[in-house]
């Protein structure tokens, strides 16, 4: 049961990828040829409006169709045949502006979708404030300074969005000193300081050496808990959306750094691995933790998906863009086939990356 819900989260958050590409096409006058749900073979579909609306095969991934979306020069005699069984014009035809709201219309769907279950994740669970509301004597914080009523601002320089979000910061240095800055209010003035707090390690299995096992870092404080009503879902509903997107790009600096190894890198067997067992956990709960549960997967999923369509690698929606904006400066585009290369090599090496990254998912299972 876990693993088609996951699946049926995964195909709804691409469906709404590709349904913004459609939106943005069709108020730009694009035809679009096929909306298609899954990869592979078609099972069924039916037609609307010139568009073929199909499902197919393989419950992963999905795509939008355009017409005329390869260039000029593979669709002139094309145009010339179906001219009378299209609902609107090629793609190559449009403005570059309209080209581009196109093409960023899937990851701002993706975005938009974060947020809306960020709203409900938010409006069915505890949530908390950046303000510390406890810090145990003898714990890094109240040894360092820190205070109840403090605010957390941001740590080692990134700013804080979610208390939640602290947490990651924490643990990704490894027990290295962090600078730790509060916004602290007293007798009514506002002030900021500066604290550099070194974490304490919780290990979590002590069957194995520290240096081995999956240590859990923690500074020490609490938080306040927030009251809700529609402002505060709606104020911390747009933080816990934009916390995440904001963590996806920190998270491929790292990558990209080195900072954190290619071998962490999770892929769809993986991501269906942990919605299970987050699923089976929340189950003991309630249909409420279970809804939560999946509005926390698909605000997740959405904003990685989002972020990582926006990259400016070749085959992406990131990449697509990169060409248009070069187009609009230079006032013309770059030769069909030349592009077209381009976005074959980067195709080719996501393959590679996703073949890489699923056996990364196989070895984690089986270890």
């Amino acid at each position: 049961m876990s693993i088609i819900l996951a699946l049926f989260v995964f195909s709804f958050i691409v469906f709404v990828h590709e349904f913004g590409h459609y939106i943005f096409a069709r108020r730009g006058g694009i035809a679009v040829e096929e909306f298609a749900i899954g990869m592979g073979p078609k099972l069924f579909g039916f037609e609307r409006k010139g568009t073929q609306w199909t499902i197919r095969l393989l419950p992963i991934g999905g795509f939008c169709r355009m017409h005329g979306e390869d260039g000029q020069e593979s669709q002139e005699i094309e145009d010339t045949q179906n001219k009378k069984e299209l609902n609107g014009g090629a793609f190559y035809e449009k403005s570059v502006g309209v080209r581009i709201s196109t093409i960023f219309g899937g990851p701002l769907f993706n975005f938009i979708l974060a947020l809306l279950f960020s709203f409900i994740y938010i409006g069915m669970t505890t949530t908390y404030s950046n303000v510390i509301s406890e810090v145990p004597e003898q714990l890094p914080a109240y040894e360092a300074g820190i205070r109840p009523g403090d605010e957390i601002i941001s740590i080692d320089g990134h700013r804080i969005l979610r208390s939640t979000e602290a947490r990651i910061y924490i643990n990704m240095p490894a027990g290295d000193p962090l600078d730790v800055k509060v916004r602290r209010t007293e007798n009514g003035d506002k002030k900021i300081l500066n604290f550099t707090v070194i974490p304490h390690v919780i290990e979590l299995d002590e069957t194995v050496p520290p240096e081995e096992s999956d240590n859990y870092y923690v500074i020490g404080v609490n938080y306040e808990k927030v009251s809700k009503n529609i402002l505060t879902i709606i104020k911390y509903g747009v933080l816990e959306a934009a916390s995440w997107i904001k963590i996806v790009f920190y998270s491929l600096g790292l990558l990209v750094t080195g900072e954190v190894s290619m071998t962490a890198l999770s892929g769809p067997v993986a991501i269906v691995d942990e919605f299970s067992t987050g699923y089976e956990a929340s189950l003991a709960y309630g249909i409420k933790a279970v809804i939560s549960n999946i509005a926390f997967f698909i605000v997740l999923l959405s904003a990685n998906l989002g972020v990582m369509n926006l990259l400016p690698i070749p085959a992406l929606d990131g990449g697509r863009l990169i060409f248009l904006f070069i187009e609009g400066v230079r006032g013309k585009p770059l030769a069909p086939d030349k592009e077209g290369f381009v976005h074959f090599i980067g195709f080719a090496l996501l393959m590679l990356l996703m073949v890489f990254v699923l056996f990364n998912d196989i070895q984690r299972l089986f270890n």
